[in-house]
């Protein structure tokens, strides 16, 4: 029999879910739209360069506001559901929390400093270097017992296409639509199945690592990678193949690379556009942790990602007072994540550099 306790429980949720969601369809179709059309020229072109940034940051901070009504409102019909007997209740969380070395380890190989998009395209150029050599091995014609060409052969390709998944990734991240990925690989014939549908797996567990680098299962000590090693130690990769690419380099080689000719690109400062694109992409990361922002393992990882990405914007605009402000809060956030006394003395790469203008002290 329902009890009228339950009738209240039942109708509150619907009354919860339902201003929910009428806030979820205010924030994503009023602010966004209109302040990107201001930020392009599309309305209102007459504005000053200054003022059409000023409409872009209008713009990233409503898509933000927008990503945290519409996980309210997905909190709120999971609560529902929940409560209907529908679906079960959240999930446990998939990782127990990282032991010390492991967050150190990775906040020295600057993983969380490196936009993704540069980390998939380090990956490309690890395999192709293991594809390189694992090749160059088959090239001596003695010394080889019966069998091991065909073996050797059967690496070469396995690792071959480990490279073209690798790279299809890194090309998608870096913006290529799947349309001309379509093309590259089918070499302009009709593609059997679409480079979308055929790597869709990939590219979900890519995105999977990026969430959460590591998975420790309770009372384990070692955790299972969820990402390529390149891509979990960027700086040590990159020195690695900067060696690589000087032993390996011929006469037919691009002049110009210089001695750096990974690490270059890898540690080339980011620029604004890109890092506004990475803010954007943490955002909408936050909706697909179904046990709520900011809680564990998990959240930390996303507020280091979104520190970093933080950072490079207010470096590409260092004058940029309100971004300066958001910074702040966003390093006290992960302050208190890490459990830090004071964030930039445990962690410098929180530092900013120097202050932006006029968030000095100084009121002469």
């Amino acid at each position: 029999m329902t009890t009228a306790t339950h009738r209240i429980r039942v109708s509150d949720l619907r009354h919860r879910t339902d201003d929910a969601i009428r806030a979820a369809e205010r924030a994503v179709t009023s602010g966004p739209a209109m302040y990107c059309a201001q930020w392009r020229g599309e309305q209102y072109p007459e504005l000053h360069p200054d003022e059409r940034q000023e409409r872009a940051l209008d713009a990233l901070d409503a898509l933000t506001a927008a990503v945290a009504t519409v996980q309210a409102a997905r909190d709120a019909l999971e609560a529902e559901l929940v409560d209907a007997g529908v679906i079960a209740g959240p999930p446990e969380r998939p990782t127990e929390d990282y032991p010390d070395a492991a967050w150190k380890r990775l906040e020295e190989e600057g993983h969380w400093s490196t936009p993704p998009a540069r980390l998939a395209r380090l990956v490309v150029s690890d395999r192709a270097a293991d594809v390189a050599d694992t090749a160059r091995g088959m090239v001596p014609t003695e010394g080889r017992p019966r069998g091991a060409l065909v073996g050797a052969a059967r690496l070469v390709v396995q690792e071959a296409e480990e490279l073209l998944t690798s790279a299809v990734i890194a090309e998608h991240l870096a913006g290529m639509p799947w349309a001309e990925i379509d093309e590259e690989l089918s070499g302009g014939a009709a593609a059997r199945q679409p480079a979308e549908a055929h790597y869709a797996a990939a590219v979900a567990s890519w995105r999977n690592g990026v969430l959460t680098p590591y998975h420790y299962s309770p009372n384990t000590t070692f955790g299972a990678a969820l990402l390529p090693e390149a891509a979990l130690r960027p700086r040590s990769t990159a020195r690695r193949l900067d060696k690589w690419v000087v032993e390996h380099r011929s006469p037919r080689d691009r002049r110009g690379q210089g001695d750096a000719p990974v690490s270059a690109a890898l540690t080339a400062p980011v620029d604004g556009l890109t890092a506004s694109s990475w803010l954007i992409d943490i955002s909408g990361s936050i909706i697909s942790l179904p046990w709520g922002r900011g809680v564990g393992p998990e959240g930390r990882c996303l507020q280091e990602r979104k520190g970093a990405a933080m950072k490079a914007l207010v470096a590409a605009r260092p004058a940029d007072i309100r971004l300066a402000e958001q910074f702040a809060e966003a390093r006290a956030r992960l302050a208190e994540l890490r459990g830090d006394q004071t964030d930039t003395e445990c962690h410098p790469s929180l530092d900013t550099g120097p202050t932006p203008a006029g968030l000095t002290d100084d009121k002469d």
